[in-house]
């Protein structure tokens, strides 16, 4: 986003001018939309006026003032389509006096430049020189975030990474020049986390008085170091999620971000260590006879067994193994029909449940950890993971984490249990 002066198209010795191009107009109550005729930009003209209106209400509240001029907004069908059309390259949108030209989708660009528009307002109260580094900075401190990320994130990026120069720098020097000799600095986000900064310090009549020539001293009566030193210590107090700063390193010339994917596989997101190609897994020997409960009746399937549960009790148990476990994992394929519930325990005091209701953790007293956002609404299957380990207990459905809490450590059988009619449990693997 450059503000630069309008180009004409050349052909040879001849210059046409985009307005005769874009020879389509709408005209709105404070401004012309131009638009090439047939263009898809015009298919959504009313829409972009639109937004337009919306965008220039809201920029001139924030900046207490209204823009006297009507102005020219030029919309193109695309940012090559804009660059071919004025002869530059590598442009997202440009304003240049009372001239607007964006593509047409893109409301972020659109906000940037008219905020340079409306800018040329703000009256000119001191002798100060304002460098680029100003306009882009109000124009992004308007937007607060771009490209999904705070300004004050970008810029706490630059200074925790060690690429924040000093803002006297910024503020005299050519800031395009410097720019485009510092390609991975994030310098229209630290523009506006400075120009922010301010903004939410000193108010907006202040931070106009600044934009408009004021010194640091007569705009905010501190010098300019003493803001500098606040401006740092608020970027150091903000946090950086490990997913943020992977986008920051892409974007800063890093290597690109590793985001993980949603997968589909349950296995995929458990920790590497009790992922079933994980080594130590081993299958568990299944008692036929083991049915701790009368109620209780076992069917043997091929890869597991099936739990029936006779009336009776609420719930009808069966030991899985007769052995005594104590911490492991116990993973498993559960399959419920409709209105039945499971649980699987390892030993006397570690138990999980998923009933109607939500999903539970139990100590042999009493649940210890619950979820009312899991609960079984019906007939399926998935698979569950029960890990105990030092006294503490994991429950894992479909691979996500859902409970974890303290649990007694006494080994004991691995048993298994359903509530309602029956439920079918296969692929059994226990890992030591």
């Amino acid at each position: 986003m450059l503000l630069v002066a309008t180009a004409l198209l050349s052909f040879g010795p001849l210059q046409l001018s985009p307005r005769r191009i874009l020879s389509e107009k709408l005209t709105c109550e404070d401004f012309d939309l131009r638009f090439r005729p047939g263009s898809r930009a015009g298919a959504t003209a009313d829409f972009t006026a639109h937004q337009i209106e919306r965008a220039l209400a809201e920029i001139e509240a924030e900046l207490l003032l209204e823009f006297p001029d009507r102005f020219e907004v030029f919309v193109y069908d695309s940012t090559q389509e804009l660059g071919r059309i004025h002869g530059l390259e590598g442009i997202g949108g440009f304003a240049s006096g009372l001239e607007l030209h964006i593509p047409h989708d893109n409301l972020q660009t659109l906000r940037h430049e008219l905020v340079h528009v409306v800018a040329q307002a703000i009256p000119r109260v001191g002798e100060q020189e304002r460098s680029l580094f100003f306009q882009e900075g109000l124009a992004n401190a308007l937007l607060v975030y771009t490209h999904g990320l705070h300004a004050h994130t970008a810029a706490a990026f630059e200074l925790k990474r060690g690429q924040m120069p000093a803002l006297g720098l910024l503020l005299g020097e050519d800031f395009y020049g410097w720019l485009q000799q510092h390609p991975d600095f994030f310098g229209y986000d630290v523009a506006a986390s400075w120009m922010l900064f301010l903004k939410e310090r000193f108010g907006m009549p202040n931070l106009k008085r600044y934009f408009g020539g004021l010194s640091e001293l007569e705009a905010f009566g501190l010098e300019q170091v003493q803001l500098e030193e606040d401006w740092h210590a608020l970027l150091d107090q903000v946090v950086l999620r490990p997913e943020t700063l992977r986008l920051l390193q892409e974007r800063g010339g890093g290597p690109q971000a590793d985001f993980a994917p949603y997968a589909v596989d349950p296995d995929s997101r458990l920790p590497a260590e009790l992922r079933s190609t994980a080594s130590g897994w081993q299958a568990v020997a299944r008692d036929d006879q083991a049915a701790r409960t009368a109620n209780a009746r076992l069917e043997p399937l091929e890869d597991g067994l099936r739990l029936e549960r006779l009336g009776g009790p609420d719930w009808a148990e069966a030991h899985l193994d007769t052995a005594s476990f104590g911490d492991g994992a116990l993973r498993l394929i559960v399959e419920v029909v409709e209105g039945s519930c499971a649980s699987l325990a390892i030993g006397p005091g570690c138990q999980a449940q998923l009933v109607g209701n939500g999903a539970f953790l139990f100590d042999g007293e009493g649940y210890v950890a619950l979820d009312h956002d899991l609960a079984l609404a019906g007939a399926g299957e998935f698979e569950l993971l029960l890990r105990r380990r030092a006294g503490q207990a994991q429950l894992w459905v479909e691979g996500y984490l859902i409970l974890e809490g303290p649990v007694a450590a006494d080994p004991g059988p691995l048993v298994l249990g359903v509530a309602g009619q029956s439920a079918s449990f296969r692929a059994l693997a226990w890992k030591p």
